[in-house]
């Protein structure tokens, strides 16, 4: 949850690139544990995926979209 807190702080002050990285630090921990299905891996996944939207990357917002 560390890394989540991280990006999200990240993303709060607009360093987005800071916020994707920890962002996807979180959710690969999270996959490697098989914690998919939390609360904690949706939250990830949604914060990157609008990042990714905001940014214009509809790809990788859709990849994310689509990634569990």
């Amino acid at each position: 949850e560390s890394y989540f807190l991280l990006g999200d702080a990240y993303f709060q002050t607009g360093n987005t690139k800071k916020a994707i990285d920890y962002f996807e630090k979180e959710l690969t921990i999270r996959r490697k544990l098989n914690l998919v299905y939390t609360e904690g891996f949706s939250n990830g996944l949604f914060n990157l995926t609008a990042i990714y939207r905001d940014e214009g990357d509809y790809t990788l917002a859709k990849k994310n979209d689509d990634a569990r």
